[in-house]
């Protein structure tokens, strides 16, 4: 009850702050799955996209982030009350995969980056492995989502915050079950089947979540 009410005002207070900022806007082309494992992958260009995903996910996630936010006092417990567990950055970090794993395992929602880092330019980068070994090691579905908008108020790289005079855009694609993902594929072929397939999918959800934008 403690656990759920903390999470609830913290929740409250990022809504706050993002309309403080210029608002949000969430379009959904399918339902996300409420209940089971899932692993959440959207595009990332500012340190603002989980909580535009905190906000706008229709169930509780956890998430997989970078450990340098775990060093800041306040953002840390911000990360840790919110269910994120840091990974190291440009290394293998099997512990924190073991973690994420056992999230999966137990039927929650896991929100993880698959480029890794954010974007400096806003332009999407090639896909790390990390997620889509713990969607075939899991066998559950990928939510793939698209974002816009969130490095103008979050400036990459920074913890600045700067006011919009047009909202964020967040844009919800359909679950893609593994098999799909992978094309039926084991192995390395399904992985960079799943990679394809993936990077296409987000690519395409940022691209409409920036054409959405535009149009205020």
């Amino acid at each position: 009850m403690v656990k759920w009410l903390v999470n609830a005002v913290v929740l409250g207070g990022i809504r706050l702050i993002l309309t403080a900022l210029g608002g949000y806007r969430c379009l959904r082309e399918e339902e996300p799955p409420r209940t089971g494992a899932l692993i959440v992958a959207p595009n990332h260009v500012s340190h603002a996209d989980p909580a535009l995903v905190a906000v706008t996910m229709p169930r509780r996630c956890r998430y997989l982030a970078t450990d340098e936010l775990f060093t800041i006092p306040f953002l840390g417990r911000l990360c840790t009350v919110m269910g994120a567990f840091p990974i190291k950055q440009d290394s293998p970090d099997l512990g924190a995969m073991r973690r994420a794993l056992g999230v999966l395992k137990a039927g929650e929602a896991l929100v993880a980056f698959p480029e890794g880092h954010e974007s400096v330019d806003g332009a999407m980068q090639p896909l790390q492995g990390g997620v889509l070994m713990l969607a075939q090691r899991s066998g559950c579905a990928v939510l793939p989502v698209g974002i816009a908008g969130t490095d103008s108020v979050v400036p990459p790289r920074s913890y600045r915050f700067l006011r919009t005079s047009t909202k964020l855009v967040v844009v919800y694609g359909p679950a893609m079950p593994w098999e799909k993902l992978s094309g039926g594929l084991a192995g390395r072929p399904g992985l960079e089947a799943a990679r394809e397939r993936l990077e296409a999918e987000i690519r395409r959800l940022a691209a409409r979540a920036r054409e959405e934008r535009g149009k205020r």
